[in-house]
């Protein structure tokens, strides 16, 4: 089934900042990542980020929400559940707000982190296994919870990237 896209007002008393929030829905995994980057060219090609976030911030932003659905794709289990995904990208002047909620079973978040840890703190060799703190470096105030059979990662994405994430990885400039 395809993955379904609208504009939402965010919620009365959202605040000043917030504009306009971004959604998509994706319903099964079967080609999810791919219907996530066709949206965000989409987003992109209206310049629906344009006042919230720069160039760079656009990339991170795509990089982080890729990151969480392929780990989804690869990784989650939904039991007897069909996968269902939703992604909501709340603008703000000060860049952007993401939420991504599935219904999978979830993970031990916690557990998970230290595994990462471990292996970059242990110097195993591997391309691998380190999802996790890559999202906190290049995102702020990442959160995980989990409950009522829903999965829920919170984070903002501001123009200028947290410090050092440019250094960590290499955006092609805009053209």
């Amino acid at each position: 089934m395809p993955a379904t896209a609208r504009r939402r007002r965010p919620r009365h008393g959202a605040g000043a900042e917030a504009q306009e929030a971004l959604t998509l829905r994706i319903h099964g995994l079967d080609g999810a990542v791919e219907q996530l980057h066709q949206r965000f060219d989409a987003w992109e090609a209206e310049g629906a980020f344009a006042d919230s976030l720069d160039h760079f911030g656009r990339q991170v932003l795509r990089l982080a929400v890729h990151e969480w659905l392929a780990n989804l794709v690869q990784h989650a289990s939904f039991g007897r559940r069909k996968p269902a995904v939703a992604l909501a990208v709340s603008l703000r002047d000060d860049g952007v707000q993401c939420e991504v909620e599935d219904n999978s079973a979830g993970f031990d978040f916690d557990r998970q982190l230290a595994t990462q840890e471990q292996i970059v703190g242990g110097g195993r060799a591997s391309e691998r296994g380190r999802g996790l703190l890559m999202l906190i470096a290049i995102t702020d105030d990442l959160a995980y919870t989990s409950g009522g059979g829903r999965q829920r990662l919170a984070f903002r994405v501001r123009p200028g990237a947290p410090a050092g994430t440019r250094a960590l990885f290499s955006v092609p400039k805009e053209h």
